[in-house]
């Protein structure tokens, strides 16, 4: 964050940290396109895409996602399920 890079945290409380939307959009759009890869859509930087596809092979423990996206979607969809999404 001191470089520059990463967009300002905001406190919302003692123990709460968000971040602008705009701010991580334009972070991710700064970092350059998305390419298919591994059956995801990847961004790489400063990794090449031999190493990239070697990282999401052994990431993929549980079948043939790597295992940060498999519970993501696991949480999201649970969420979702719940209603944690829902417009109050």
């Amino acid at each position: 964050m001191k470089s520059g890079r990463f967009p300002l945290p905001v406190k919302l409380g003692p123990r709460i940290t968000a971040w602008r939307v705009e701010d991580i959009r334009r972070l991710i759009e700064e970092a350059g396109l998305m390419e298919p890869m591994e059956r995801l859509f990847v961004q790489r930087v400063g990794i090449s895409a031999e190493d990239a596809k070697r990282v999401l092979a052994k990431l993929a423990v549980s079948g043939r996602l790597p295992e940060p996206v498999r519970i993501a979607h696991l949480v999201a969809s649970a969420l979702a399920i719940k209603g944690a999404f829902a417009d109050p």
